[in-house]
């Protein structure tokens, strides 16, 4: 999971979530893990995804470094988009 700066809002239409999701599915790929389930909320996003032979980092920087660059660029603001790196919590099968 990963939650913005401040509250400030990560996807202000379906664009932003369609981009969001698009980013993903390419991350996902190049990362070799699988993504059960998602939910986009204003302010942060959870993953459930089941990891492959690749660190997590793998997947969760480019995602998140990209949507910022997106973000910024889209809604010409400056500074960082997330409050943290992203947070992480292994569950079992």
């Amino acid at each position: 999971m990963a939650r913005s700066l401040n509250t400030e809002t990560l996807f202000l239409d379906d664009n932003d979530r369609e981009e969001f999701l698009s980013m993903l599915s390419g991350c996902l790929g190049n990362a070799g893990y699988r993504c059960y389930g998602w939910a986009l909320m204003s302010n942060h996003f959870h993953l459930i995804v089941r990891s492959g032979d690749h660190e997590l980092w793998e997947l969760m920087r480019p995602l998140n470094t990209g949507y910022s660059l997106y973000h910024k660029r889209k809604y010409k603001r400056n500074g960082p988009l997330f409050r943290e790196r992203y947070k992480s919590i292994i569950t079992q099968d």
